[in-house]
């Protein structure tokens, strides 16, 4: 199938069961049998030779030509399980259709999360399989998968690079398949915010006056201000 494929194998052995002989059975001779065969022989005359003769050149002859079959019978006989797909087509069922499509591009930065979804009827209910770059794609500690109805979703947590591709969200069912793609590109965090980040990780700087405040007289009863 699309997954892949698997095969086994097994050896079949039989043995020929062994004839006992009945008891008190009488075993023929050469002579005895030679005899019989004589005695069994029927006697045929000139007018009965005649008429065997007729009889064989009036009888149309056989045809050793092997009767023509068609290949879908040959492939039911040496392919006994598998069922051809003309056949597997349901009274009533509806080929899978999409009401919504996955967009055409998705760009997100690295570090998101990304949920990718779509809506898919048919009957009977489409298998939905999600592909990533020609590949199935399995659940995981960073990728969930659901399937709700009509309602078709998959969500990768925290994307990086490597998550770059052409994801398709495929549906089958016995009346036929469908496929939707979009292309998700996982993008670096924009430099300022990368260089504010390092700033404030690893370089510390101690506070700085760029102009002290200075001594000041005044006579008693006055404002005054330090700057």
């Amino acid at each position: 199938n699309q997954g892949g494929e698997m095969k086994t194998t097994a050896v079949l052995t039989v043995e020929a069961e062994e004839t006992k002989p009945q008891t008190g059975a009488k075993i023929p001779t050469d002579s005895s049998s030679d005899i019989s065969k004589i005695e069994q022989r029927p006697h045929i005359t000139s007018n009965s030779k005649s008429e065997v003769l007729k009889k064989q050149s009036s009888s149309p002859p056989t045809s050793t030509k092997r009767p023509t079959r068609t290949e879908k019978q040959r492939s039911r006989d040496y392919y006994p399980d598998v069922v051809p797909s003309d056949e597997l087509i349901d009274i009533g069922a509806i080929a899978p259709a999409f009401l919504e499509k996955l967009p055409p591009e998705i760009i997100v930065e690295d570090g998101e999360d990304v949920l990718l979804f779509c809506i898919v009827k048919g009957l009977p209910s489409p298998c939905v399989l999600w592909l990533c770059n020609q590949r199935i794609v399995e659940e995981s500690s960073i990728c969930s998968i659901k399937h709700d109805g009509l309602l078709c979703s998959l969500k990768l947590l925290k994307v990086s690079q490597s998550h770059s591709g052409a994801y398709t969200c495929k549906a089958v069912n016995s009346a036929g398949e469908t496929a939707c793609n979009t292309l998700l590109s996982v993008t670096e965090r924009k430099i300022q915010d990368k260089i504010e980040k390092q700033i404030e990780m690893e370089v510390r700087v101690p506070p700085v006056f760029k102009r002290k405040i200075e001594s000041q007289e005044v006579i008693v009863a006055h404002a005054t201000q330090f700057e």
